[in-house]
């Protein structure tokens, strides 16, 4: 029998290489997609720049003059917060006058939800959603606490509430957008906070109004800028019309920010100072179209909400899940395009309201009265009956329709987006922030972290290497702030947008048609499909809708495997693709 024995060395560097190749490769692997994702959290996130939010100059390194903010609702007082770290001095200018005073962040509850009878009533007159239903994001509340060590205990003083990221959301599929305690095994799961548009803006303007004597507010509207004859680039003052009704003052302003919301001023004011310098034919505004700059689509929204009282007999008679006195965020449903364009929400709001807010696309029937809810609810398609204790909740609190308080408004305005990044004139202390640069879908709730997010890129590009240490904002500030800040939001754009072009009734922006959107909205809803069954990609689109992380994630290595394993099992018929008439009435 021939015997042949094989001598191999297996310490010598040739089989040591072959082990050690893919070992290697997989490292490499590893920390090129670790540095990749800390690179994209860093560029298209905030959460690299919240260590720093809040630490203050020395008095001696404070921009000189005041830093004017055009307007004080959520945006605003952001703003002030943050420039008040940076500045000598800072002014709010808000439209309604009675916000700049006592009343404008006096509670209306105390702890127990009873109304406080000192406290004056007030109606908002300028700003349309403030009865709508409101989702304050984990990435706020992340904010709030570290600017604000008592917001919690201040927040349950007005009768608010924090918990759990849970909002029972509800898709023409199944439930999705669910806790994402899946990526926290430690059990610290992010939390919200739940009450009114109206109790968090209070409460935040009295911590920002009591966090810094630099910041003072004045009454009036800021009705246009000026530019310094000598230096075009920069503007010299704001221009205010006093609530009272004097005559209009000029105030010096070392920044300027736009935070006057959906009328978008700044803009306007912009456009003005542009056609006085397009007659001087300067090479840095004659190529400049102000109207290109803006990126703009209708989904001919509608909206209606109704708020019960709910009276202390009935509190502890209502079936919900865990009881009355633990609820916050009671139910949701939001449409897929092609199955549902109705989408409602039914949230517990402070002085023991319950909340019942609809929405749609394409302009949907929405409840003409509070009895005709429960009729509403029956239309729409789902593919899972709306619970019990929900329809049994519904009929007890019309048995208090008396006690109901009906809120309409007109039609919400177009969605749309400022590119001021890419205006070739821009000047170096002007930047806007919030709804004033842009305007998503309120449907999907991201609106007020917006707000949040554009503060804290304003305070990050105040504390770049060449503003940290300047006593005045330098040339080409606001030109910079707007690209940064375009990487900031792009992802809440880019993630709506595509939703919203599914829906047929939506009426494209200028030069584009509903199906230029069709691959992104395609991927978009597929991975909401994907999510209704895999909690961790639910777990990923919840941190990336809430700013917590970029939506290149979505682009790992094992969404990616998932996403191909979905589409092949739906492609042999082994998944059946959604089907729309599969649905039946709630």
């Amino acid at each position: 029998m021939l015997d042949v024995r094989l001598s191999v060395d297996i310490w010598s560097p040739k089989v040591l290489a072959i082990v050690a190749a893919p070992v290697l490769a997989v490292a490499a692997w590893k920390v090129t997609g670790s540095l990749l994702r800390s690179y994209f959290v860093g560029k298209f996130t905030v959460m690299k720049d919240l260590p720093n939010v809040g630490k203050a100059r020395p008095d001696d390194e404070r921009i000189r003059g005041t830093a004017v903010v055009c307007g004080g609702s959520i945006a605003g007082l952001w703003t002030a917060r943050i420039c008040a770290d940076h500045f000598e001095d800072v002014l709010i200018v808000e439209p309604e006058a009675w916000l700049a005073t006592e009343d404008g962040i006096a509670p209306v509850f105390d702890e127990n939800g009873d109304r406080i009878k000192l406290t004056p009533e007030h109606q908002r007159t300028r700003l349309h959603q403030v009865f709508g239903a409101h989702v304050f994001q984990i990435l706020t509340l992340t904010v709030l606490r570290h600017l604000f060590p008592n917001f919690d205990e201040e927040l349950l003083k007005r009768n608010g509430r924090i918990g759990p990221m849970e909002m029972n959301v509800y898709s023409s599929a199944g439930l999705l957008y669910r806790s994402p305690k899946i990526m926290y095994p430690n059990g610290n799961v992010p939390e919200m906070f739940f009450c009114s548009r109206d109790a968090y803006e209070r409460l935040l303007r009295h911590l920002v109004v009591e966090s810094s004597n630099r910041i003072r507010r004045m009454a009036g509207t800021a009705v246009g800028l000026k530019t310094d004859d000598m230096d075009v680039t920069s503007v010299k003052s704001v221009t205010v019309s006093p609530s009272d009704g004097s005559k209009t003052v000029d105030i010096s302003a070392a920044l300027v920010v736009d935070c006057s919301g959906g009328t978008q001023a700044g803009f306007k004011w912009l456009k003005k100072i542009h056609s006085t310098l397009s007659e001087q034919d300067t090479e840095s505004t004659k190529l400049l179209n102000w109207d290109n700059l803006v990126n703009s689509y209708d989904i001919h929204g509608r909206w209606v909400s109704y708020d019960f009282f709910v009276p202390k007999a009935l509190r502890s008679s209502l079936p919900i899940p865990g009881g009355y006195d633990n609820c916050k965020w009671l139910y949701s449903f939001i449409p897929f395009p092609g199955r549902e364009s109705k989408n409602f929400v039914i949230h517990r709001l402070e002085g023991h309201i319950i909340r019942f807010a609809f929405y749609g696309w394409g302009n949907p029937p929405l409840p003409s009265s509070a009895e005709n809810i429960r009729e509403f609810i029956a239309t729409v398609k789902c593919v899972e009956p709306a619970p019990q204790w929900l329809l049994d909740t519904i009929d007890l609190l019309l048995n208090e329709k008396d006690n109901v308080e009906v809120h309409t408004a007109a039609r919400p305005p177009a969605m749309n987006w400022i590119h001021y990044e890419r205006a070739s004139y821009m000047p170096s202390n002007f930047v806007a922030i919030g709804d004033a640069v842009m305007r998503v879908n309120p449907s999907f709730g991201q609106g007020c972290t917006k707000a949040c997010v554009g503060a804290i890129t304003l305070d990050s590009v105040l504390r770049s290497s060449n503003v940290a240490h300047k006593r005045e904002i330098p040339k080409g500030f606001g030109a910079k702030f707007f690209k940064v800040h375009y990487n900031k939001v792009v992802d809440a754009w880019d993630g709506t947008k595509p939703m919203d072009y599914m829906f047929e009734t939506t009426t494209p922006a200028k030069g584009e048609r509903l199906e230029d959107e069709k691959v992104n909205g395609t991927l978009a809803l597929t991975l909401f499909d994907m999510s209704i069954t895999d909690l961790e990609l639910d777990a990923l689109l919840v941190h990336v809708r809430q700013f917590v992380a970029p939506a290149t994630d979505v682009l790992a290595p094992w969404v990616l495997w998932r996403l191909l394993k979905f589409s092949l099992k739906r492609k042999l018929g082994i998944i059946k693709p959604f089907d729309p008439s599969a649905c039946e009435h709630y």
